[in-house]
């Protein structure tokens, strides 16, 4: 059986092919790595698998995010970080442990001095000098460091290997005293002293041995070869963090321009709310009180301020000269004498007469108002 196709249809056929043939030259089908999933602790810890390496190489390993004093026992330790971020106590405990026969490992910093020297308080005595490949290179229009970034070399027992340096800070042995040189076609990325019985090893990165990077090229046996073999005695103890940075830090570090902006902004919004368009309004007019308010909020601040004394006294005194102006021939007549007379007169009771015409007054707001209820009484009755 025989398909006969019109132009139409052979013109159909070819776009397909045609469509397929463009599509399988200009995509390509590539794997997908997924990043790998750390475990909580690998997250917090980014030297954990450096740690465990040093292990199976039958090492005691502690960690540490941050060092305050030198190691209580023997052994290795390992900054991830400058010395700079140890406190100034530590330091001279920390060289002591050094001479003793113990091994410290740490980064050498570039912090920007004009001369390339590593501002760091545990190298300055060693000679070490820290060179920024690029940024001398732009300054003195040199030729661009070598593109051997990770061929490593040592002494001639040492062997080869590859590791991930990034080629642009390199390490320079200005006295001559270092045991132990590891470079590159760049420069030097590793020097090794002697203090006391003990070892101070340099190296310009640290980010090599990170959990991230510890499998790439040769970092991991370079990272076994700063160790050293393992000592039944001592351990290896890894300090893969520092001075923790606040917040507020951070946020100046990173985030200055946006601080700034805001502070500015604030600034304006303050100074556009206190300004004013137009005439000012007149003030309403506030309804007057009565005298009595007034009494009554005068009477209230007396009571709670704790003058219940000059309360008593402003309404006995007031009452006796009612009193006095109404019957002159008490005058004469002692406190005692005054009540017997007013309780003969009004028919009140006396022992209420007297409390509230002469006994002390007590800061008690239910006998204040008793008595001021039989002031008034006697007020009315006389």
């Amino acid at each position: 059986m025989k398909i006969r196709l019109s132009p139409s249809g052979w013109l159909a056929i070819a776009a397909v092919l045609i469509l397929i043939a463009a599509g399988a030259f200009l995509f390509e089908l590539k794997p997908v790595q997924s990043p790998p999933q750390w475990t909580e602790e690998a997250t917090r810890n980014p030297y954990l698998a450096a740690g465990r390496l040093l292990e199976k190489r039958g090492f005691t390993v502690r960690y540490q995010p941050e060092i305050a004093a030198a190691p209580a026992k023997p052994g290795v330790l390992f900054l991830s970080l400058s010395s700079a971020s140890l406190p100034d106590k530590a330091i001279a405990p920390l060289l002591a442990w050094v001479r003793q026969g113990n091994r410290l490992i740490l980064p050498a910093r570039l912090l920007g001095d004009e001369e390339g020297q590593v501002q760091d308080p545990l190298l300055p005595a060693l000679g070490v000098v820290m060179h920024d490949q690029e940024l001398e290179a732009a300054e003195h229009s040199l030729p661009d460091y070598s593109n051997d970034r990770r061929l490593l070399s040592g002494n001639a027992d040492d062997g080869w290997l590859e590791a991930g340096f990034q080629g642009r800070l390199v390490l320079e042995d200005t006295t001559g005293k270092a045991l132990r040189a590891l470079e590159d076609g760049n420069g030097i990325h590793v020097l090794e002293y002697r203090l006391g019985d003990g070892r101070i090893v340099v190296v310009t990165e640290t980010g090599l041995f990170t959990n991230q990077a510890i499998t790439w090229k040769d970092n991991a046996a370079l990272f076994l070869r700063l160790f050293g073999p393992a000592s039944h005695e001592g351990e290896a103890q890894i300090v893969y963090g520092g001075h923790a940075r606040g917040i507020l830090e951070l946020f100046w570090d990173w985030a200055w321009p946006l601080i700034i902006s805001v502070f500015v902004l604030a600034l304006a919004l303050i100074w556009y709310g206190n300004s004013r368009f137009g005439p000012l309004l007149p003030s309403p007019d506030q309804p007057r009180r009565r005298l009595a308010e007034h009494l009554q909020a005068a009477g209230r601040y007396l009571w709670y301020a704790g003058r219940h004394q000059r309360l008593y006294n402003a309404v006995r005194q007031s009452l006796r000269r009612h009193i006095f102006r109404r019957h002159p021939q008490w005058r004469s007549l002692t406190d005692g004498d005054l009540i017997e007379e007013l309780t003969l007169f009004t028919g009140l009771d006396s022992p209420a007469l007297r409390q509230a015409l002469a006994d002390a007054p007590t800061h008690d707001l239910a006998r204040f108002v008793q008595d001021m209820r039989v002031l008034h009484q006697l007020r009315k009755l006389t």
